[in-house]
């Protein structure tokens, strides 16, 4: 989400080195692109996408590398798939 804070930073910057050769199209530019911003931050994908992204990384950062490689190994002879070991 800062990411998208920067955005409105770079437009004000380019508004204010372009003002010169049209300053009224370079307000209504900015406007626009400052407004699309809003509207992409008021959808509710990026908040979907931004709570995703914390279960999984909630749900990763307990495994260690011997856990996710014994995932793709059968287990040991004698021993359930639900055995810890």
């Amino acid at each position: 989400m800062p990411m998208y804070m920067l955005f409105v930073i770079f437009f004000l910057a380019l508004f204010v080195v372009l003002k010169e050769s049209n300053e009224g199209w370079m307000a209504l530019a900015v406007t626009f692109a400052i407004l699309g911003i809003g509207i992409f931050l008021s959808t509710n994908n990026l908040f979907a996408m931004l709570s995703l992204s914390n279960q999984y990384a909630q749900g990763t950062s307990g495994l260690s590398k011997k856990n996710e490689t014994s995932v793709f190994l059968p287990p040991p002879k004698g021993a359930s798939r639900d055995s810890p070991l």
